[in-house]
């Protein structure tokens, strides 16, 4: 439990000062096609960072299991949090969600129940948007025609991934959970 906090600090502090720099653009533009650097655009700053950080780990790890397909990675972990842009979060807002995940499960899992239609008042959709990011974010691919592998991975994304999980979706947990 104790590392669990010291890794959303870390976390939390990364994303306080997250900045896109001229390099990540580029890096973004050369690994995404139109309609998916689109998609990318709608996440908020730190959320973007967070997915160059998560994208530039993926390709690491998928190279060091054989993966050859660095265009592939990197698209999986630059969209992967896409779902997100679905209800803009806050960076406070995000650490409020974070937290009572962490600490207080029912009460997050209440208020995203509560916030399952899209009628459903901001702040509980704001919970329901969160903890369905990966759900929403793999129909959001689809309709811009992201190849399949990179949205079933993306889909798991939101699930408990484990050792039995299919390599991407291992991968890509990893990877998340560097930045």
């Amino acid at each position: 439990m104790l590392s669990r906090v010291g890794y959303r600090i870390k976390q939390s502090w990364f994303l306080l000062f997250a900045k896109m720099n001229a390099e990540d653009k580029a890096w973004v533009r050369n690994h995404l096609n139109i309609p998916e650097a689109a998609l990318f655009e709608m996440l908020p700053e730190f959320e973007q960072k967070h997915s160059v950080g998560t994208a530039k780990a993926l390709i690491r790890l998928g190279k060091a299991r054989g993966i050859q397909d660095e265009r592939m990675l990197a698209k999986l972990g630059l969209l992967h949090d896409v779902g997100k842009a679905a209800c803009r979060l806050g960076l406070f807002e995000k650490g409020i969600l974070v937290f009572l995940n962490a600490f207080i499960p029912p009460v997050y899992s209440w208020f995203a129940y509560l916030g399952r239609r899209e009628k459903s008042p901001k702040f509980f959709r704001k919970f329901y948007v969160h903890k369905k990011h990966a759900k929403i974010g793999a129909r959001m691919l689809s309709r811009a025609r992201v190849e399949t592998g990179v949205i079933q991975a993306i889909t798991l994304h939101g699930s408990k991934i484990t050792k039995k999980s299919p390599l991407l979706a291992q991968l890509l947990k990893a990877a998340d959970e560097t930045y």
